[in-house]
């Protein structure tokens, strides 16, 4: 697999759906404004895969709201949710994968993912530091995505590509 590499701002989560969805990482804004408006709109869907103490919403949307905040554990659920699709972090540090479902399963026009296949979104997740986590999207080095077992990709099948996004498509 390819890890395409983006600016580690804060925005790194937002920036990788972005490139995945429209082969550019500007829109990164776009994406994280819809994730807190489907998060805003179902709050108690989502009040469940909040981490904080006390467990907030308002507080997290308010947080979210901030150009840089980090994406957390319900970001990524919403995200998922907003695309139709699962999205599946690998752990660099733990070497494992994480996956999160959608909270529900939407008509395939109500998704706003511009890609038709299903396969789910794959990040890698740098996560050596407890304070922070940094997020690169994963590509399969050939093929189609929908060709391959995603889950069975272990660290060292992973070929950093740096300075690999501009101006350039990704199927």
């Amino acid at each position: 697999m390819n890890e395409l590499v983006v600016r580690g701002d804060g925005n790194c989560f937002y920036r990788e759906i972005s490139l995945w969805n429209e082969n550019k990482e500007v829109n990164h804004g776009k994406v994280r404004r819809l994730t807190n408006q489907l998060i805003a709109e179902f709050p108690d869907l989502f009040q469940p895969h909040l981490f904080s103490s006390p467990p907030s919403v308002s507080n997290h949307l308010q947080k979210c709201e901030i150009d840089g905040t980090w994406a957390e554990t319900v970001d990524t659920v919403a995200c998922a949710t907003l695309f139709q699709r699962r999205i599946c972090t690998y752990s660099m540090f733990q070497g494992s994968w994480f996956c999160f479902d959608p909270v529900w399963r939407a008509l395939p026009s109500i998704s706003i993912a511009k890609k038709q296949c299903k396969c789910p979104i794959t990040l890698a997740c740098h996560d050596f530091h407890p304070a922070s986590h940094h997020f690169n999207l994963l590509l399969p080095s050939t093929g189609n995505c929908c060709d391959f077992n995603t889950l069975k990709v272990h660290t060292n099948d992973i070929q950093s590509l740096e300075g690999s996004t501009s101006g350039k498509k990704y199927a």
